[in-house]
């Protein structure tokens, strides 16, 4: 009977985990499970604030009090080469699943992008943080909601040009 509760609840967790990536997260990884050097991870808002608490970031931890997931993917530039894909053809997909750029960083050869995908009938939003260097793409989707007014600080290392 316990296994039973427990298999139902794995399932019940498993699909609401499903439906709560964006397509575009959905795209990316299925193009490059499996390959080599693709790393994926999945985590709860509590498990980002925690991990932030403990490195002594409170202004961030402030900041992002109502994340409620966090899902993370690395990719190397070689399984986009391999697959004839760009990361500028997948910015086209996140432009199509109503993401909007909201700004560009670079520090000496990492670019990063800020997406935003909001959400009218709920009271979240999906921010999708693309990063590429020579080596590999980072993408990031958090789920919930950040305060902008708290993270004024930290940013004296990053160029911004939109």
């Amino acid at each position: 009977m316990k296994f039973a509760a427990v298999y139902f609840i794995l399932i019940i967790a498993g699909i609401s985990a499903a439906k709560a990536q964006s397509h575009s997260f959905e795209t990316l990884k299925k193009k490059f499970s499996g390959n080599e050097n693709v790393h994926s991870f999945s985590a709860s808002g509590f498990l980002a604030r925690t991990v932030l608490w403990l490195s002594g970031e409170q202004e961030f931890t402030r900041a992002i009090q109502e994340i409620r997931h966090i899902r993370l993917i690395t990719i190397p530039i070689s399984a986009f080469e391999e697959k004839g894909l760009s990361v500028r053809g997948f910015t086209k997909i996140l432009k199509r699943d109503a993401f909007e750029e909201l700004a560009l960083f670079r520090n000496e050869s990492d670019l990063l992008t800020v997406y935003l995908q909001t959400n009218q009938d709920h009271d979240e939003n999906r921010y999708f943080l693309l990063i590429e260097n020579s080596h590999e793409v980072v993408a990031v989707e958090i789920k919930g909601y950040i305060d902008p007014n708290l993270l004024h600080t930290k940013k004296e290392n990053l160029t911004y040009t939109n």
